[in-house]
């Protein structure tokens, strides 16, 4: 049986949802380990995996569990949106067998939580995707209440992929400046670059821009979707995402206020570029590292900065031609007073 798992066990997060008006927010009171799950399988095949759960407060909770398959959201990249019940009840969310509940944990107790996936036999190739959700109320209750109610409830995403015609194919949609423009004064400069996933399974790319002086030196390399704690961000199928990359600054404009003269030339020292730049972007997705490759030129000319540096260089200039004209006039009148 063709089985691979994948898990981020470097980071711990909660899948955070709306709550109001709850007496206990489980949101705040539970943390979910791994908050993301990546597997793979044949069809027809089951395969086992578990999720840890740790109460966070001094009093015994009582949850429940609930599924439910979920796509990516259109207006907020990155951001899972959930299906209905009835949108769930076919899909991953359906293949899932997990204990429903009570399941009682005690005050700062860790408990691990078996499930099971049976993949039907027919199962489309590709990416499948679902959410396992922990809450404190049970949705067999007749109550009129929502399952597990939006308003307090956790959970862990599962990404599966089910072997078969896997497509991975992706298309970069922009690489260029946030801002716009080709001409700076200073560091930052904020990339954004435009990814779209046009084949069946999640994919993340990640890479580097690498930036290139003038004289053909790599002086810096910014890292793409790469995250020194935890996994980068996966794109699901026929959706697109974005990723903001800095070339790096010592020091952030103050929360977009306006600055003075001076404080934009302390900035621009503290931030100095000077010349035409190369940005190029490369980038790798999927099993085999398919890679695609863009570049984009821009200038920094720092000219304020270099204003000042002309004008206290000029003053210096004079001043010193100044004080050498007068020291050879000293100089001349000494000498003929000595020979009168």
């Amino acid at each position: 049986m063709h089985f691979i798992q994948k898990r981020n066990f470097a980071f711990v997060l909660t899948l955070f949802f709306v709550v109001m008006f709850n007496p206990l927010n489980i949101v705040r009171a539970i943390t979910i380990i791994p908050p993301r799950t990546e597997l793979a399988a044949d069809p027809g095949k089951t395969i086992s995996d578990s999720v840890k759960i740790y109460n966070e407060t001094d009093a015994t909770l009582v949850l429940y569990t609930s599924e439910a398959n979920f796509t990516a959201k259109k207006e907020q990249e990155g951001v899972p949106e959930f299906l209905s019940p009835e949108d769930s009840a076919s899909g991953l969310a359906s293949w899932i067998l997990i204990e429903k509940g009570p399941i009682t944990v005690l005050p700062s107790e860790y408990r691990s939580i078996d499930y099971s996936i049976s993949v039907p036999q027919d199962a489309d190739p590709g990416g499948h995707y679902a959410g396992i959700f922990f809450g404190n109320n049970n949705p067999d209750e007749k109550n009129g209440k929502p399952a597990i109610g939006l308003s307090s409830k956790a959970g862990t995403l599962i990404l599966l992929e089910v072997s078969g015609n896997i497509i991975e194919s992706g298309e970069l949609k922009s690489f260029e400046i946030r801002n716009g423009g080709t001409f700076f004064e200073h560091l930052p400069i904020e990339f954004s670059i435009g990814f779209e996933n046009t084949g069946n399974v999640h994919l993340r790319p990640e890479g580097e821009i690498e930036i290139i002086n003038m004289f053909g030196k790599t002086v810096a390399k910014i890292d793409v979707n790469r995250r020194k704690i935890g996994a980068g961000a996966n794109i699901l199928p026929k959706t697109a995402r974005h990723f903001e990359e800095l070339w790096n600054a010592s020091a952030n404009i103050s929360n977009g206020t306006e600055l003075g003269f001076w404080d934009k030339i302390k900035f621009e020292q503290n931030n100095f570029a000077l010349g035409r730049y190369t940005a190029k972007l490369n980038l790798a997705y999927g099993s085999r590292s398919q890679t695609i490759a863009k570049t984009i030129e821009f200038w920094v000319f720092p000219w304020q900065l270099i204003l000042v540096y002309l004008l206290v260089s000029a003053f210096l200039i004079i001043a010193m031609v100044f004080l050498v004209k007068k020291y050879n006039r000293w100089i001349v009148k000494k000498a003929m007073k000595k020979y009168k």
